[in-house]
């Protein structure tokens, strides 16, 4: 349940790609009551002042490149009446005002919290999933052709991809190389409590979207923003997308060619919700927003700081071989674990004796051998069936399990069992199998979600519900261009 004091010190999260706009949570659609210059206050939201106009050249201001992120800065919480309905202080009708996303449960963590996603490809989008999967509100902003992760065509049924990410959020569409389209992006973050953005170095400053800029008009907003190398030094500029990340990091190192796991991005996005959930916990004793920045190449090697580099996650530490059922096994026998697999394989009839091989009794030479240590307990790995080594494996405290495909996992019972998995129906696409949320709290997981929006679905829901805009003000800017032609 959403406290009825201090509601806007609610989370958001930030990340790295697109061109697109900001958002700003209004009152109205979280059902609580959140004062704009400050805390929330319950039953008492203090006036809106809508932030000073753009006026800036609005020309080339949109680089979609992928790689970079620019700058953006939080500042106000939003001023939020009760919503029809609702239970002020208590965020209970915040679905009401986007009922089709189904985000905002309010016993979720943060929920209450308005984030403005401007990114596309992974790592934003990524962030800001996993902080609306803990309750925030997500608006995406996107520009009149879309994020380009849509494909080139908007309208084209949702790929898995854009499925897994971009669930539970509202579609703006918003022309920042217009006049008109950066000035609701600045009423929206006005509204907002987190702003993330993953533009190339310079692309803020000319869309006068800076944490500089947007500060003044909100100082309780949370501003991240995701570079690939860093805002400023002789690499800032450089393209980055997760291949060349990986090899500036030094993960090349590992496998001698790119991981086949977006880690860079996914590192850049994990490190990104943590920094804005500290954010808004330090907000919450400060009353102050601040300005997040993140480089993918630093957040990625704090991770390979930490990995393994002495080949436990290798033969002949770690083991892959067939059972006599067919299903392939992965078994992980490090330092205690080895003297525990090698008795094991004794019990196996014909393989006493290569258990009780002096040489495997030590790491060292295990690897002086490896070729015949790997075939030997191929033998007696293939004399018993999965099920059979499974039981003897964890009787043994030895970690072990059966290789499966990604499609294989998701249809585990185990996972349906716990709610961890399921179906959505997507437009287009039909059932569609989904991971659900792993944040299980109080031991209860978020089983609701909604499907992907359509490109700008609820642009002028937002600008109603959010901004209090009229259709008169409405049809202006889409006038101005604002909106997209």
């Amino acid at each position: 349940m959403v406290r009825a004091v201090e509601l806007d010190d609610l989370l958001a999260r930030v990340e790295r790609p697109g061109p697109e706009l900001a958002h700003g949570t209004d009152a109205v659609g979280l059902g609580v009551t959140v004062a704009l210059a400050g805390g929330f206050t319950h039953g008492r939201a203090r006036p809106f002042v809508p932030p000073p106009d753009v006026s800036e050249d609005a020309e080339d201001r949109v680089d979609r490149r992928p790689g970079r992120d620019g700058d953006l800065e939080p500042g106000h919480a939003p001023t939020v009446a009760p919503a029809r309905g609702a239970v002020s202080g208590t965020g209970v009708a915040a679905r009401e005002c986007w009922h089709a996303v189904g985000a905002m449960e309010p016993s979720l963590p943060l929920a209450g919290v308005r984030v403005i996603d401007l990114t596309t490809f992974l790592s934003g989008p990524m962030a800001t999933h996993t902080l609306g999967e803990l309750g925030a509100e997500i608006i995406k902003v996107e520009p009149p052709a879309g994020d380009p992760t849509r494909g080139p065509d908007p309208t084209a049924p949702a790929s898995p991809f854009w499925v897994a990410l971009h669930r539970d959020r509202r579609s703006v569409v918003l022309d920042l190389k217009q006049d008109a389209g950066v000035a609701v992006l600045r009423e929206l973050v006005a509204r907002a409590d987190v702003l993330i953005e993953n533009f190339r170095p310079g692309v803020t400053t000319r869309l006068a979207i800076t944490d500089a800029d947007l500060r003044p008009g909100n100082p309780r907003l949370i501003y991240c923003s995701l570079t690939g190398y860093g805002a400023d030094g002789p690499s800032a500029d450089q393209p980055a997308t997760d291949g060349p990340i990986q090899a500036f990091a030094g993960a090349l190192e590992l496998t001698g060619a790119p991981v086949p796991l977006t880690v860079g991005d996914i590192s850049g996005a994990a490190h990104g919700v943590q920094a804005i959930t500290a954010a808004l916990y330090a907000r919450e004793r400060s009353g102050r927003g601040c300005h997040i920045e993140l480089s993918l190449a630093e957040c990625l090697m704090q991770w390979l700081a930490v990995t393994d580099r002495s080949g436990t996650l290798a033969p002949p530490t770690t083991l892959v071989l067939a059972a006599s059922d067919g299903p392939m096994l992965l078994i992980q026998t490090p330092m205690h674990m080895r003297a525990r697999f090698l008795s094991l394989v004794g019990e196996v009839a014909g393989c006493e004796a290569w258990a009780t091989d002096a040489r495997w009794s030590s790491l060292e030479g295990q690897r002086a051998a490896l070729d015949e240590y790997v075939a030997g307990a191929a033998r007696a790995i293939a004399a018993r069936p999965a099920a059979a080594w499974l039981a003897a494996l964890s009787a043994a405290g030895i970690p072990a399990a059966v290789v499966r495909t990604i499609e294989g996992a998701m249809s585990d019972p185990d996972l349906a069992r716990r709610d961890a998995a399921g179906e959505l129906d997507v437009a287009g696409v039909g059932p569609a199998r989904i991971v659900r949320s792993p944040f299980v709290i109080d031991g209860q997981r978020r089983r609701e979600t909604a499907p992907p929006p359509a490109l700008g679905e609820h642009t002028e829901e937002v600008l109603r519900d959010v901004l209090g805009y009229d259709d008169e003000r409405i049809a202006a800017t889409r006038a101005a261009g604002g909106l997209g032609r």
